[in-house]
This record gives structure tokens, C-alpha cells and sequence, in this order.
């Protein structure tokens, strides 16, 4: 069991982030020759550790060596080790949902790491939807949203960028599937759509779109594009509408 003990100590004191990938299938290689207790108590030693990493992360320059990382791959790898030793990832979870708090007030490109993260937990919770641990996990994601107040950050005119639109969506979808769209959210999203950028507005555009069939009252939202129209009212617009009554 040196072995595994060994990658460990080596996460957490400095072996380089792309070396998450190759420890964690070979510790899975390992895992073969352990007792099942043995298996969880070292996997939990493993996660510490990466956790333990990402904690250390306190700026920019910190985070340069995290944005070539696979998280989608560590996080199958970490997925699948759990699940053949049958040991909970609450604490990869708990990694993950640090990590994006501390991204999400970083650079660009950390803030579409953050939305990276999110939206790989918010996938889990889709997986198995009536468990126990997928109703503590949309909790903490409810928290999470509200807490870095990421509907206000990304909602506004400022927010929209392509590389954060493709991430976006499901967080939207969450949002409004478990009630923390708000009127000023909505009207953020109008006031966007009022924008000259075309890629702001046709994003904005988009996503109102797409959350109008689970607003409750939809007659909020028509109120809000009532009392803003564009003008003048242009080709974007007319299709904006004819696709949004085509969904309400």
C-alpha cells in the first residue's frame, strides 16, 4: 500500500496538475490488490489530496497550470474508481465546488473553468435524480449559485462572452428549474437583449427563449418586453418574438 500512500503525498506537494490523470489510473491498477477498506481509506487519502491542491489556489498565477488540465477526464476517473470500490466523492464534490468559488473571480478564462465545474456536478445530479446524494448535491449548487451571486455576474450585458455562452445554458436551466430566476434576472437578460452587440443580444435572446415555457407567470416576462421594445424593431427581434410565442 506504499504505493498509493506515495501518489498522495506527491499530489499534494507539488506533482504537476497533469499528473492527476496518470496517478489516479494507476492507483486504480492498484486497487486490484487491496482489501475493500483498504481501497476507501486510500481513495479518500488520494482526493485529500487533490482537494488539499486546489486550496492552495489563491490567484491568477496559481491557476496557469489547471487550465490544460482534463477536468471531465479526472472527474470520470474518479467517478468510476468510486463506484468499483463503492466509497462516496464528497469530497471530490466539495473540490470541485471550491474550485469554482475561487475561479469565478479570476480572469476570463478561469471564469469558464468555473462554469466548466458547475456544470459537471449539475450533470450528476441528472444521473440518478431521486438519491440522496443527488438532493444534497443540488443544495449545494442552489448555495453555490446564490452565494457568488453568478446569475448577477453573468446575466448582465458584461457577462456574455462565446466561450461563456457554451456553459451557460445548463446553469440557466438549473436556475430556473429550481426557482432562483428573479424579475431582476429577467430584466438583465432584456436589458442585454437591448444591446447593439449582436452576440449579446442574440445570446440574451436565446436564453429567454429557453427559460419562457418554465416561467411562472410567463405574463411577467411578456411585461418586461413590452415596456423595452427595440427600436427600431429589426429582423433580430421579429424572430425573437415568433420564436418566443411559439414556445408559450
Amino acid at each position: 500500500s506504499g504505493g498509493p500512500n506515495l501518489f498522495g503525498q506527491a499530489l499534494e506537494h507539488g506533482a504537476p496538475f497533469d499528473l492527476f490523470l496518470p496517478i489516479l489510473n494507476t492507483f486504480k491498477a492498484f486497487c486490484s490488490f487491496l482489501f475493500a477498506d483498504r481501497q476507501r481509506a486510500l481513495l479518500s487519502q488520494l482526493l485529500t489530496a487533490i482537494s488539499n491542491r486546489f486550496k492552495s489556489i489563491k490567484d491568477e498565477k496559481g491557476m496557469i497550470p489547471l487550465q490544460t488540465l482534463k477536468f471531465q477526464l479526472v472527474d470520470s476517473a474518479i467517478q468510476e474508481i468510486s463506484q468499483a470500490v463503492s466509497a462516496s466523492t464528497e469530497i471530490w464534490t466539495n473540490s470541485l465546488l471550491d474550485l469554482a468559488s475561487v475561479t469565478m473571480r479570476m480572469s476570463l478564462t478561469n471564469q469558464v473553468l468555473s462554469l466548466t465545474l458547475l456544470n459537471l456536478l449539475i450533470e450528476r445530479t441528472k444521473s440518478r435524480p431521486r438519491s440522496n446524494a443527488s438532493t444534497e448535491l443540488i443544495k449545494r449548487i442552489r448555495q453555490h449559485i446564490q452565494t457568488n451571486k453568478l446569475l448577477e455576474c453573468f446575466l448582465g450585458a458584461k457577462g456574455f462572452h462565446e466561450e461563456l455562452n457554451k456553459n451557460l445554458p445548463s446553469v440557466v436551466d438549473f436556475a430556473t428549474a429550481h426557482k432562483l430566476l428573479k424579475t431582476e434576472h429577467i430584466k438583465a437578460l432584456w436589458k442585454t437583449a437591448m444591446h447593439r452587440h449582436q452576440f449579446a443580444r442574440q445570446t440574451a435572446f436565446t436564453l429567454i427563449s429557453r427559460i419562457a415555457p418554465q416561467l411562472e407567470p410567463v405574463q411577467e416576462l411578456w411585461n418586461i418586453v413590452a415596456a423595452d421594445f427595440p427600436n427600431p424593431v429589426d429582423t433580430q427581434f421579429i424572430n425573437f418574438i415568433r420564436d418566443l410565442s411559439s414556445k408559450i
